[in-house]
């Protein structure tokens, strides 16, 4: 019988500020990790790296040459580099990728969709910063379009901006502050509901504050996160090997 895989995604939010306060680091040191975007800055070697923004790739082009392995959408990019697959991206979800990998719009359900593609039944996917969104102090999973509605709850950095980034302040790039698409009305479920047909693999989000309903993913906090985590680690090496065997259609 073949063990149970746990893969782990690092998306952007804001509530990964409470995982690094508790160790997350060194607690996920040789898991399975997909890093998405500006991750590789916090966790340098994940099992590989992810993007959807060919903007974001040319500039980090000279940074990221000496990750392993990264995934990404196959957008025009001014040059390739020799550790890079390309999958193409679509709108609507298929779970056999190679229609196209969802979401050509936002990194974390790309690599959500990879990452189930990637498993095996029985195992787990933990979602770490998938906030789907701004900060707040309240009324954590509420659309609210109206300003005086957001206003109220929403917690800014130190030039006004939505608090939308764990790193924010550290680094910046086009996407911080930026809530607009997030408060759309029935856009998060329109977003994820894809992701309910997926019943042979678990997936947990790590983030109590998420506006993705819990019908979708249940919630869970670092806590237990950490308690759910397995004592195995793997030969990175080997994993990549055996994603790129598994996408030797695209290469």
């Amino acid at each position: 019988m073949q063990k149970k895989k746990q893969i782990i995604i690092i998306g952007g939010g804001t509530s990964i500020s409470e995982g690094r306060a508790k160790g997350l680091w060194d607690k996920i040191k040789g898991k399975f990790i997909i890093g998405l975007n500006y991750s590789f800055n916090y966790l340098p070697n994940p099992t590989f790296q992810c993007f959807v923004d060919n903007t974001f790739y040319n500039e980090v082009y000279s940074k990221i040459g000496y990750l392993p392995l990264i995934i990404g959408s196959k957008k025009k990019v001014e040059k390739e580099l020799p550790n890079t697959i390309f999958l193409p991206a679509i709108s609507k979800y298929y779970k056999d990728i190679k229609h196209g990998v969802y979401k050509n719009s936002l990194v974390g359900l790309y690599a959500l969709t990879l990452a189930i593609y990637l498993a095996n039944p029985g195992d787990e996917i933990y979602l770490l910063g998938m906030d789907y969104g701004e900060k707040r102090k309240s009324d954590f999973t509420k659309v609210l379009k109206k300003p005086a509605e957001l206003n109220k709850v929403m917690i800014r950095d130190e030039k006004n901006r939505a608090m939308t980034h764990f790193y924010q302040g550290e680094i910046n790039h086009r996407g911080i502050g930026k809530i607009n698409y997030y408060n759309g009305k029935n856009r998060v479920e329109q977003d994820y509901k894809w992701y309910k047909q997926i019943k042979d693999i678990k997936i947990y989000n790590v983030s109590l504050v998420s506006k993705i309903p819990e019908d979708i993913f249940p919630k869970i906090s670092y806590d237990e996160f950490f308690k759910k985590l397995d004592k195995d680690t793997y030969n990175q090496d080997e994993l990549r090997t055996e994603i790129r065997r598994k996408l030797k259609w695209a290469i």
